[in-house]
């Protein structure tokens, strides 16, 4: 779990220094940063279908990867009841703690939990409810990993790694675009 954390950590100081989030401004956007997050989720989520579907390996880590240092973002601009419980951190736990193995085809079940996550973030509803979809979508990205014999901690590191160095440009809505895109 350790080097989960220190991932997790890493990934909010690349974010915080390209302006994805803010830490002083928090409560001024976390509205902002959780809708495009949720369309940059939706985006990795996309990309980790097409991965399993073409049964690229390589593709597979790097869309897990990419899917958690977006829900990392995602999940610290959840509102404060929420945010001091919550980290990337505990929804892998909880993920650990089911039975994802369980899950065979849990690449059909990402689109399901992606759709009631965006719903949730969309309708604004509480931040104890996003907490649970991004739960659940937690769990089924922990059982794509599973089903295709990796490891969530090396995808996510393998994700910091390939972006920590990234430079590009931050919309005003916290949209990060990498050069040469």
């Amino acid at each position: 779990m350790c080097d989960f954390a220190i991932i997790e950590k890493d990934v909010l100081y690349w974010a915080h220094d390209r302006k994805i989030i803010d830490f002083d401004n928090y409560r001024q956007m976390y509205l902002q940063v959780l809708r495009t997050q949720c369309l940059k989720l939706t985006e990795e989520v996309g990309e980790l279908a097409q991965a399993i579907y073409d049964n690229s390996e390589a593709a597979i880590v790097d869309a897990i990867g990419d899917s958690l240092v977006v829900m990392t973002s995602l999940v610290w601009a959840l509102p404060d009841q929420c945010r001091e419980t919550t980290r990337l951190l505990d929804l892998y736990k909880y993920a650990m703690g089911m039975e994802y193995e369980s899950y065979p085809k849990a690449h059909l079940l990402l689109a399901s939990a992606l759709g009631e996550t965006a719903s949730a973030i969309i309708k604004n509803k509480p931040s104890c409810e996003i907490k649970r979809c991004l739960q659940r979508l937690m769990l089924f990205i922990c059982a794509c990993a599973h089903n295709n014999d990796l490891y969530v901690v090396d995808c996510y590191k393998a994700a910091y790694e390939t972006i920590k160095n990234r430079k590009g440009k931050t919309t005003v809505d916290g949209n990060f675009i990498k050069e040469g895109d």
